[in-house]
């Protein structure tokens, strides 16, 4: 089995400390500008048809999110 070891016996040490240390570039964040104030605000509200409110079971359905952009 030495007969196949010789490079390992042969070869350097290898710094380990040199191999763990890695340099993480650090991640940059864009941020947003805020909009300007005199932009126009639109509002959309989407109403449902009141067949459409109802659930199968009788019961009054009702909203569960808020979606702004």
């Amino acid at each position: 089995m030495a007969l196949f070891n010789e490079a390992e016996s042969v070869a350097e040490p290898a710094n380990e400390a040199a191999e763990e240390e890695t340099i993480v570039p650090a991640r940059r964040r864009g941020k947003r500008k805020p909009l300007p104030v005199d932009l126009p605000w639109i509002e959309v509200i989407h109403e449902l048809p009141e067949h459409e409110l109802t659930c199968t079971c009788g019961c009054r359905e009702h909203p569960i999110g808020e979606e702004v952009s």
